[in-house]
C-alpha cells in the first residue's frame, strides 16, 4: 500500500514521539523510512552558520538513522531548506505512495492561534498524501 514512510523530525522530543509509530509501520510493510528535516529558509544569511547548522542536524539525524538501521529498518536522512510546511508537502507528494507521519502538540484555542502549527498547515496543504498525526499532550 505504501512505498515508504516519511517522518518529520525537527530535533524536538515531540517530533521523536512519532518515530516509533513510523518505525513500526515501515517494519511491518518492509519499506524504507525517511527521516525528513526541513530547516526554515532563510534562517540565517551566513554560509558558515548554515553549514554548522546542517552538520549538527545531519549528525543528530544520522544517529537516529543508525539506530533504526541496527534494528533492520532501511533508513534515509533528508535535510531540506525552505518554508517548512510547503516543503514537507512538496517532498511527500513527490514521493508517490508515501505515508507522512508527524507529531503535534494537540494545542487548541488561543495557544494554537498564537503559535500556529506546522502539522495543521501540512494537513491543509496536502492534496494527495496520506498523513498519520501522532498527538502528544507533552
Amino acid at each position: 500500500m505504501y512505498t515508504k514512510v516519511i517522518v518529520t523530525m525537527d530535533g524536538s522530543e515531540l517530533a521523536e514521539k512519532a518515530l516509533p509509530h513510523a518505525e513500526t509501520i515501515a517494519r511491518n510493510l518492509g519499506v524504507k523510512l525517511v527521516l525528513l528535516h526541513v530547516v526554515p529558509f532563510p534562517l540565517v544569511n551566513d554560509a558558515g552558520i548554515e553549514g554548522d547548522l546542517e552538520r549538527r542536524d545531519r549528525h543528530y539525524l544520522e544517529g537516529l538513522a543508525q539506530d533504526l538501521r541496527d534494528r533492520g529498518i532501511e533508513t534515509e536522512v533528508t535535510i531540506l531548506w525552505a518554508d517548512v510546511p510547503n516543503k514537507i508537502v512538496e517532498y511527500a507528494e513527490q514521493n508517490h505512495g508515501a505515508l507522512l507521519v508527524m507529531a503535534t502538540h494537540g494545542r487548541t484555542g488561543l495557544t494554537r492561534l498564537a503559535y500556529g502549527s506546522v502539522t495543521d498547515s501540512v494537513l491543509h496543504l496536502a492534496k494527495t498524501t496520506p498523513i498519520l498525526v501522532i498527538r502528544s499532550l507533552g
